[in-house]
C-alpha cells in the first residue's frame, strides 16, 4: 500500500519494507473471496497503491467498493448507510464460499 509521510508531506511508498512486500505477496498468492473498500478522500491510502494490490491478487472472486466522501475512519463517517449495505450484501453472498 501506498502511504502519505505527514511530517514531510510528500506521497512515500511503504511497500518497499521487507514486511509489506511478504504480505503482498502473500494475500496476492492467497485464493478465497476478497472485499476491497476504499475511500476516496483517505489522505493516509492511496487510491492507486490499493488498487494495485486489488489487481495483483490470485483471486477471480474479488470486489472493489469505493466511497467518494469517506476519509481514512470511515467507520466514524456520519452517514456510513452504504458502507453497512455493502458489507451485509457481501456477506450475504459470500457466506459459506471459501
Amino acid at each position: 500500500m501506498l502511504y502519505q509521510r505527514e511530517a514531510q508531506g510528500d506521497w512515500g511508498q511503504m511497500q518497499g519494507s521487507d514486511m509489506c512486500q511478504v504480505a503482498t505477496e502473500t494475500l496476492a498468492m492467497t485464493d478465497g473471496c476478497k472485499l476491497f473498500m476504499q475511500a476516496e478522500q483517505d489522505k493516509a491510502v492511496l487510491i492507486s497503491g490499493s488498487r494495485k494490490l486489488y489487481e495483483a491478487l490470485a483471486s477471480s472472486d474479488k470486489t472493489w467498493k469505493t466511497y467518494p466522501n469517506y476519509a481514512h475512519d470511515s467507520e466514524f463517517e456520519a452517514d456510513r448507510t452504504q458502507m453497512d449495505r455493502d458489507i451485509v450484501a457481501w456477506i450475504g453472498e459470500h457466506a459459506g464460499s471459501s
